[in-house]
């Protein structure tokens, strides 16, 4: 029996808006951990990424510091491919002539392409500014050598990227070592030399990230922000694809013609590569739109050579994300507030609405904070945002649902549409667990009863009678749902209704309204019974006469029955004194002192609360079954006109 109450109480509490709303969001919050866990948001954050990237780099310029020298499809067809060394030495030593700050090429030379060979030894050994591109070896790759001038003078660079999926570059690499071997990247090498120039040397912090001017480079985790587990092999930072993003491109014939001004040259980066359909060299960035080409190799290497400049110069700062602990109590914080949107937005227009608008916030938030160089997990709470919001008010509108079925099973069948909306408005005031806690009330009890209907059912058919008095319950009720009372229940031929339940009466006008209103609802019962008995009349059923007794008084609502059926009604002396009083009128009928009807006899409680509305007359004190004193009771004749006085001979005393 106790386990029984406990499952019992359990299932109260979780049809509680709130508690229900509450577990909804705990198992929002534990689906959008675990799906994190995996690595579920990773695609979704990349594609947010990709796209503030390309509203962050709106209003392109030309970098100031790197150039490239292109070698396109006139330049094969006239010099070759491959180029000759011959070819690379004249490049080499026309950009050293040009006094480029850094020289880097980007064309593998594993093995020497003759004409020219000897002379491009002499050139990479007089350029100490230049920077040729390798290939690191990686396992079974034994990678691609630079020329031995280049590895004897370490004017080597790898050129390896690191891509994600789809092909997409998003990070750089600045250094690779598999244990036997340690190299840093040409774009780096490249930035190097430059920084050199202006006095700055790379340094090296306690935690051995590398300082460049007042920037600390941190290398990047396996689980960055957006990224679920990366190969975070080497040492890698993200690539800034900000303005300006643009390098000054020239054609090598017109370097080679001498139709490139020196002071184009001059002090500045330059990256030599091959932009060709032929020689395919092009990698996607999240800049590309169009995916079938790409960025080309040698440009992408000199974009993030001018990126560490950058940083160096001119305190760019890198991109970086939120610690896992700092991402994780904003997360917690998105799923609260969107929970409590939820659970204050349960209807659906305002829900979706305001679950739209939280997301537009979190995106433009993430974009501002994204502008800033922190790149928050976005994707992750826009959607725990609209999770907590709409899985919070669904679980919340169930449980409410469920809590308005049971008031609407108590209360729906006898209490007017009116009242039943009123009674779940002001749910909070008298329920807990969604059912009607016992209150004391004041209020006015309304009893009837027909008149010798054991006689009339004796001798009717079944089907007639059943009809007979159903006619009758259909008129009472309708006048007791217009007059604002709650038909509590119907026994047999009886019909007992309240004013002033279910929610307590809090003021002595409200009170003496629901008196007049019951007072005004038995009059009106006593001129439908009239014309209901006009019709039995012409059907050939017999004339119908009630007695109706009110009392006024307090009395205890609540909801009576087993955990599966229960039914609210209202008990204590006030209701069966109403029911008394049905006698008293009864007996009147009874003993001819009335033709009429219907007899309504009022007690003292409801006369005093009825002013000088009502025309009635006292008929004195009887004692009622179960009361130790007499009751006085007044027979109620009619109402008074508005504006006129009550008659004096209609006065009681």
């Amino acid at each position: 029996m106790q386990v029984l109450s406990i499952f019992e109480s359990l299932r109260n509490l979780f049809r509680h808006p709130i508690t229900a709303g509450t577990l909804g969001a705990l198992l929002v919050a534990a689906a959008l951990f675990g799906f994190r866990a995996i690595g579920g948001f990773e695609a979704l954050e990349l594609t947010i990424y990709d796209r503030m990237v390309v509203a962050r780099s709106q209003g392109v310029a030309v970098d100031p510091n790197v150039v490239q020298v292109v070698v396109g499809e006139t330049d094969l067809d006239k010099y070759g491919w491959p180029l000759s060394d011959e070819v690379l030495a004249q490049v080499v030593d026309r950009l050293r002539d040009d006094n480029a700050r850094a020289i880097g090429i980007d064309i593998f030379r594993p093995t020497p392409v003759g004409p020219g060979t000897d002379h491009l030894a002499q050139t990479i050994a007089a350029t100490p500014q230049l920077v040729w591109v390798d290939r690191f070896p990686d396992g079974t790759d034994q990678g691609i050598a630079a020329p031995q001038a280049a590895i004897d003078g370490k004017r080597v660079g790898f050129g390896d990227l690191v891509l994600d999926g789809g092909g997409i570059a998003r990070r750089g690499l600045l250094y690779l070592d598999d244990g036997d071997l340690f190299e840093a990247s040409m774009p780096l090498k490249l930035a190097l030399l430059y920084l050199a120039g202006e006095g700055i040397m790379p340094a090296s912090e306690a935690d051995q990230s590398l300082r460049l001017g007042h920037i600390v480079l941190t290398p990047l985790a396996a689980d960055l922000g957006g990224y679920a587990n990366i190969d975070d092999h080497g040492y890698q930072i993200m690539r800034e694809f900000r303005a300006p993003v643009a390098i000054l491109q020239f054609p090598l014939q017109d370097l080679l013609s001498g139709k490139v001004p020196a002071a184009a040259i001059a002090g500045r980066v330059v990256v030599v590569g091959v932009v060709t359909d032929t020689v395919k060299d092009f990698v996607i960035t999240p800049l590309d739109f169009d995916r079938a080409r790409g960025t080309p190799g040698s440009t992408l290497h000199g974009m993030f050579a001018a990126q560490l400049i950058h940083h160096a110069v001119d305190g760019l700062r890198t991109t970086r994300p939120l610690t896992k602990s700092q991402e994780a109590r904003l997360l917690v914080l998105v799923l609260v507030m969107g929970a409590a949107v939820g659970l204050f937005a349960r209807q659906a227009f305002r829900m979706a609405m305001l679950s739209l608008l939280g997301a537009a916030l979190l995106l433009g938030g993430g974009y501002v904070a994204f502008l800033n160089a922190i790149w928050l997990p976005t994707g992750a709470l826009v959607t725990a945002w609209i999770a907590a919001c709409v899985v919070t008010a669904v679980a919340a509108a169930f449980a409410e649902r469920a809590q308005r079925a049971i008031l609407m099973r108590l209360f729906s069948i006898y209490a007017s549409a009116p009242i039943a909306k009123d009674v779940w408005r002001r749910r909070n005031e008298f329920t807990a667990g969604g059912r009607p806690i016992p209150l004391r009330l004041t209020a006015t009890v309304l009893a009837s009863d027909i008149n010798d209907f054991t006689t009339v059912s004796e001798v009717r058919d079944p089907e007639i009678v059943a009809r007979w008095i159903n006619l009758y319950m259909e008129e009472m009720t309708a006048l007791v749902d217009q007059l604002g009372g709650m038909v509590e229940n119907f026994a047999g031929d009886g019909l007992m209704a309240v004013w002033g339940a279910p929610i307590a009466r809090t003021t002595q006008a409200e009170i003496q309204a629901d008196g007049v209103a019951a007072v005004r609802c038995a009059l009106r019962m006593a001129t439908a019974l009239d014309r209901l008995n006009s019709r039995y009349r012409q059907e050939g059923l017999p004339e119908m006469r009630i007695g109706v007794g009110l009392y006024s008084g307090e009395l205890i609502g609540c909801s009576l029955g087993s955990s599966q059926r229960q039914q609210y009604s209202t008990i204590g002396d006030t209701t069966n004194t109403a029911a008394r009083l049905v006698t008293v009128a009864k007996d009147r009928m009874k003993s001819g002192q009335s033709d009429a009807a219907c007899q309504v006899v009022i007690g003292e409680t409801t006369f005093a609360l009825l002013g000088e509305r009502f025309i009635t007359s006292a008929l004195g004190s009887f004692p009622l079954k179960g009361k130790s004193q007499a009751v006085a009771c007044y027979l109620v004749e009619g109402e008074v006109a508005p504006g006129k006085p009550v008659p004096a001979s209609a006065r009681s005393p």
